[in-house]
């Protein structure tokens, strides 16, 4: 695993705010009995509408077949002695390129800033390669803009920038 310090304020300043240290830890899940893979794949259900999932045999096995990085994110830090689970992320990396194809915190810990900071520790993981993403499109109507316009400011404010590419999906 990798573990890195950031303020949940985005500030480098010893890994402190206020009286709340987090330190978030990488751990990969290889199989369907690694430790977190149970809550990675709930939150992967509750998170991603079933026509945007893949099956859980999918994913486990390309993770398991070094295909993917299927990865679980905790804080330890604050003097928890049982982890926080925090979030999920799942690459796949050909070439130069390290597609972030599904990313997720856990619902109760969203906008306390434990997205940005994963977001920068998935960014240092993959230094070197090009990390892209898929966001969903502002430009068509939808009951849920407001969300999409916030994950596209999320990703902006967070060091992604638009490739002016769009992909083109059935239905």
């Amino acid at each position: 695993f990798h573990i890195i310090s950031k303020l949940i304020n985005n500030d480098y300043i010893c890994g402190v705010y206020k009286q709340f240290m987090i330190e978030i830890r990488i751990h990969e899940i290889n199989d369907i009995f690694s430790k977190y893979a149970l809550k990675a794949d709930r939150l992967y259900f509750s998170a991603f509408p079933r026509i945007e999932r893949h099956s859980l045999v999918e994913l486990h096995g390309a993770a398991s077949k070094d295909r993917a990085d299927y990865l679980a994110f905790t804080d330890e830090g604050d003097g928890n002695p049982v982890p926080k689970f925090l979030g999920l992320a799942y690459v796949i990396v050909r070439g130069d390129v390290a597609f972030l194809l599904y990313f997720a915190i856990a619902q109760r810990l969203r906008n306390s800033g434990y997205g940005a900071a994963i977001l920068d520790l998935l960014q240092k993981k993959y230094e070197g390669l090009d990390l892209v993403l898929l966001i969903e499109s502002l430009e068509q109507k939808c009951n849920n803009m407001e969300i999409r316009k916030r994950r596209k400011q999320f990703y902006l404010a967070n060091g992604m920038r638009e490739t002016g590419l769009t992909q083109l999906t059935a239905g």
